[in-house]
């Protein structure tokens, strides 16, 4: 080490990969070679050693260095070299690193490395590092291969913007089999040089048989036997210790897996590892015509396979990707998945789909592309090629696989996610016919639980969907038919998740008869998340809807006088506004003062707590602004306003809705006093107006209270404005 800094490039090379040196086995020797590249001034320095580095590891016929701690080293303080320059890179240059130079390192490629990669790769650049990546983890066994696994995943589920990332291929791992190494230590026992009695062939472990050679005097029976035990018992192997073991009983396999499939198999799943094996030392032998012949498929995966498959592995699903069948044959090993599809759980499920059903249909080699052509509808092509799995797939990937897919022609096939998918992307939500198509499918099988998982992938993005008035309309009368039969089991959970989340979409579709049904019976708590789901929808409703609503609480809210009356339905409130908004939500500016007085609410904290929009509300709905000291009240809160803005915004608010309403004039006595404090509040601005201003205010703003104006109402106007000023008003 000594010498280090006269090595050249090549000889730092060398040096750490020449067994005799023991540097791939130590951390700091590899720091001390890495660093003495890194901080060269010559910065072809780095290039010229992994030129070298790569050219020693081939003759090495290294495939990845072994030593994590060593590997995580000459990775990091690569990449953190590299990430400087990476926004410079052309896409030759990522090929280079990638799927050249980098390869027996990208074991350590974790998901945190991830942030090193520049977000505004171009398409081309980001496939050759995906293309390397996969090609890396390709060799690696796999408890190595995870970590590259997982990023891999992260990054094909982040592209850039406007880039598709290239289709998974599947690829076999092989097993690694050194049986020298794996049988070290391990202790036979009194297994002797013939198998045990059949009453104790359990007494002994696979690992024991597997480096025994008793294991090739085994029989069929035997091996059921043994097969049997280790499943009921839990035990788990590693997968070449497995294979060796199947290796030494390749005689009698296939009759014990015939006789092993057809035992009730309840007391005990067999563990992945031995289907890995079993792939590696049967399946993957397969020659080219048992591939494609339909029955010979059948009798492995629909019969000898079966006991195994609800645990079949993401390698193995991989590999059986890869293989060469026919789409007649690929179908029957996605029937035979199907019907273990009830012994799977949800993860392995979406493996079989992910790993196996969407990399083969992908896959540019077919003869029959995504396996389209024996198939007469959408559904059928569904049926035929996911199975079961089907459910686990979105919609772009049906699309992607066959761009002819036809939604509502398979929407009884569809899961209520994927129709919550269809929902979004087709127009559904702006078309009553389809809507109503679609909770038809809904309501087969179990209707709430299908509408719980629809309302969920409905509300899983940020923004609310936009859904035309009569569609939610409709779905909200469909799904609360659904919903209500199950409010007498809701706990307190359930209310905020429905009102506060799954609902919202259609709550502005909420009715008063719906309110009453809902209210019936609920505690303070749950009341009170139920008015706070509704007032997230208020400005969504239409006026009518709003004043029915309040009515509605209102009669909730006297009837259950006793219980809001209670300290612990009062524990948040400090005031009375804090009651107002807790009670009746934004509701409260469609409720008379006259009902809210009979709970003790003061004028001050009822208009007060009005917005803007909501005082030209209150004073355009007639009944709620009782008097002419309440109109006077109302109006004074804006005029005396600390926000100079206050007056100008209420006229337009008041002159937008005035025309959503259709509203011409209102009452005398409330158009004489907002038109005589407005022109008083004006009266030291009149001086400032130009003709516009006093057309806007004249023409527009006060349109609607000037059948009210007098002598008097005038005598504020300056005698000094413009012709043009007078003229305008």
């Amino acid at each position: 080490m000594a010498a280090l800094e006269s090595l050249s490039p090549d000889q730092k090379a060398e040096l750490l990969l020449d067994p005799s040196t023991g540097a791939l086995e130590n951390v700091t020797v590899v720091k001390e070679v890495l660093s003495s590249i890194l901080k060269s001034p010559e910065e072809e320095q780095l290039e010229k050693f992994f030129e070298a580095f790569v050219e020693v590891s081939q003759e090495e016929n290294i495939t990845y260095i072994t030593n994590a701690d060593v590997r995580d080293t000459i990775l990091n303080l690569t990449l953190t070299a590299l990430a400087p320059k990476f926004p410079l890179f052309r896409t030759s240059d990522y090929e280079l690193w990638f799927q050249i130079n980098l390869v027996v390192l990208l074991a350590s490629f974790r998901p945190s490395v991830l942030v090193v990669i520049p977000a505004n790769l171009t398409c081309d650049s980001y496939d050759a590092i995906l293309k390397g990546l996969e090609k890396a983890l390709e060799v690696l066994p796999s408890e190595v291969g995870e970590e590259l696994k997982s990023s891999i995943d992260e990054l094909r589920q982040s592209p850039p913007e406007g880039c598709t990332p290239p289709r998974p291929v599947g690829f076999c791992k092989p097993t690694l089999v050194n049986e020298e190494r794996l049988c070290e230590g391990v202790n036979g026992g009194p297994l002797g040089s013939q198998p045990p009695s059949s009453d104790r062939l359990c007494d002994f472990g696979i690992s024991q048989y597997a480096c025994s050679s008793v294991a090739s005097s085994l029989s069929s029976g035997n091996l059921v036997t043994l097969l049997t035990c280790e499943a009921q018992s839990g035990t788990i192997s590693s997968a070449e210790t497995w294979k060796l073991f199947f290796q030494k009983v390749a005689g009698v396999l296939e009759d014990a897996l015939s006789e092993y499939s057809i035992k009730n198999l309840s007391d005990g799943q067999p563990e992945s590892r031995v289907l890995d094996a079993i792939g590696e030392v049967k399946v993957n032998s397969f020659s080219a015509a048992q591939l494609t012949d339909a029955s010979f498929i059948g009798s492995w995966f629909q019969g000898r396979l079966r006991p195994f498959l609800p645990t079949a592995s993401r390698d193995f699903l991989s590999c059986l990707s890869s293989k060469n069948f026919t789409c007649d044959t690929y179908q029957v090993v996605v029937q035979a998945l199907s019907h273990q599809a009830s012994l799977m759980e949800v993860g392995q499920k979406r493996l079989v789909l992910t790993d196996f059903v969407r990399p083969f249909l992908s896959r540019d080699d077919l003869r029959d592309p995504a396996c389209l052509s024996k198939t007469v509808s959408s559904a059928d092509w569904l049926e035929k090629n996911f199975g079961n799995f089907y459910v686990y797939a979105t919609l772009e990937d049906l699309r992607t696989l066959n761009e002819n897919f036809s939604s509502f022609e398979s929407l009884a096939l569809l899961s209520p996610t994927q129709v919550a998918e269809l929902a979004l992307s087709s127009g559904a939500l702006n078309n009553t016919s389809q809507i109503n198509a679609v909770f038809d499918r809904l309501e087969e099988g179990d209707a709430f639980k299908n509408v719980e998982e629809f309302l969920t992938a409905l509300t899983t993005t940020s923004e609310i969907p936009d859904i035309t008035p009569a569609v939610s309309d409709l779905m909200m009368n469909r799904i609360f038919v659904i919903i209500e039969s199950k409010f007498h089991a809701f706990e307190a959970h359930d209310w905020v998740v429905w009102f506060t989340v799954k609902l919202i979409p259609i709550l502005p579709s909420f009715t008063s008869e719906m309110l009453a049904k809902v209210t019936a019976g609920v505690n303070c708590t749950n009341y009170h998340v139920i008015v706070n789901g509704l007032s997230l929808a208020y400005s969504q409703m239409p006026v009518k809807r709003r004043e029915e609503v309040a009515a509605s609480l209102v009669v909730y809210v006297k009837q259950s006088v006793h219980l809001i009356s209670q300290p612990a339905c009062k524990q948040s409130i400090e005031n009375d506004t804090d009651w107002l908004i807790l009670n009746f939500g934004q509701f409260f500016t469609y409720v008379p003062y006259s009902d809210l007085a009979e709970f003790n609410i003061s004028r001050e904290a009822v208009f007060g707590s009005l917005s803007g929009e909501q005082k030209v509300e209150r004073i355009l709905t007639p009944g709620l602004v009782d008097d002419e000291s309440a109109v006077r009240e109302v109006f004074e809160s804006i005029v005396h306003s600390p926000n100079k803005n206050q007056l100008d915004e209420f006229f337009e608010i008041f002159n937008s809705m005035s025309a959503q309403r259709n509203v011409s004039s209102i009452s005398t006595a409330v158009s004489n006093i907002i038109l005589n404090m407005t022109l008083m509040e004006l009266a030291n601005r009149f001086e400032t107006f130009d003709p516009q201003t006093f057309s806007l205010w004249f023409q527009t703003y006060l349109l609607v209270f000037l059948p009210g104006i007098g002598p008097d109402s005038l005598s504020v106007i300056p005698r000094t404005i413009s012709c043009d000023s007078y003229r305008e008003m």
